[in-house]
């Protein structure tokens, strides 16, 4: 499960640079192939966004708060590209560009910053299992083997009582 979650964060974050990545080559240069790559990314996002989220229960309660702070960010970058895109359709059409680097910016950083952490607090979390893992693989063989050695010395009890209380009369 944790392993998913880091799955779905990566997407997350991965689709996240790549729509900024979209809308800053659109709002500088008013190419429709970003816009189109923006869209495009927006819809992988959102879909990524709605999985991490679903999860939410599988996260620590510190990686909730982080989530929450990262949903408070995604929600207000996300408002910003309509209004530059509404901007670049006007003949104002450059204020799009000085809120793309006033506001959408440092709220992109604060929020990938944010998922980092998360990120990074998740793969702690997984490190540790997979290292509890290998102690309780590490215990099983030990009884394991304990185990092994026990039914043998058993075995050779039953088979010298065997053999003095059964072979011993009958010879």
């Amino acid at each position: 499960e944790n392993l998913a979650l880091l799955e779905d964060m990566a997407k997350f974050q991965g689709n996240f640079a790549s729509m900024l990545s979209a809308l800053r080559g659109y709002v500088t240069t008013r190419n429709r192939i970003y816009w189109v790559e923006y869209d495009v990314n927006r819809a992988d996002n959102d879909n990524a966004w709605e999985r991490l989220t679903d999860q939410r229960d599988q996260l620590t309660e510190d990686q909730q708060a982080l989530l929450d702070s990262i949903a408070g960010n995604r929600g207000a970058f996300m408002l910003l590209p309509n209004e530059m895109f509404r901007l670049l359709k006007s003949d104002r059409w450059r204020e799009d560009l000085y809120i793309f680097s006033m506001q959408a910016l440092p709220l992109a950083s604060r929020m990938q910053g944010l998922l980092s952490d998360l990120v990074i607090n998740q793969q702690t979390l997984l490190a540790g299992e997979l290292a509890d893992g290998q102690r309780d693989l590490a215990r099983t063989n030990q009884l394991i083997l304990f185990g092994g050695m026990l039914a043998l010395l058993v075995g050779l009890g039953a088979w010298y009582w065997a053999g003095l209380t059964i072979a011993s009369p009958v010879r």
